[in-house]
């Protein structure tokens, strides 16, 4: 049997990304606004290029987006940043976790875009010293998955 599902969850945009936003902005605008005083015809240049990297840094701020692939029982887990660069986090071997459930508050590394959500999921791979621990939030094709190459190890 042949299993493939992904989820494609996005970053919820938060009052702390506005407000960098917004000093992102300004910052282009003031610059663009001492080119003009300052430098004469280059200033269109400068301001040009101030909107553009302003414009580049918020995209990468706020159109985020984190994707979780399970084929078979490889776990690829990757972060999407404004559609232009995909970043691999972590890959796992699903049969390789050695406990998983419900997330409950325990130290872990967080995967998944809201560190609030009601549907957290946490997963231990390792023992002792190496332990790793992660957290991400799957969908439903992923909990059956996880109940079938983990067993007993994964609590829902």
């Amino acid at each position: 049997m042949d299993l493939f599902t992904e989820r494609l969850i996005p970053k919820k945009i938060t009052g702390k990304d506005m407000a960098l936003s917004a000093i992102l902005l300004v910052a282009a605008l003031i610059i663009s606004a001492l080119s003009f005083v300052f430098l004469g015809f280059a200033a269109i240049i400068i301001t040009a290029a101030a909107l553009y990297g302003a414009y580049y840094f918020i995209s990468g701020i706020l159109l985020v987006e984190y994707e979780y692939t399970l084929t078979n029982e490889e776990l690829d887990i990757d972060k999407i940043i404004a559609k232009r660069k995909r970043v691999c986090l972590k890959s796992y071997n699903v049969k390789d976790f050695t406990g998983g459930g419900k997330y409950d508050g325990r130290k872990a590394e967080f995967l998944c875009p809201d560190e609030t959500s009601e549907n957290l999921y946490y997963f231990e791979i390792g023992e002792g010293a190496k332990k790793e621990c992660i957290v991400i939030d799957p969908n439903e094709t992923m909990f059956k998955a996880f109940t079938l190459y983990m067993g007993q190890k994964f609590k829902r």
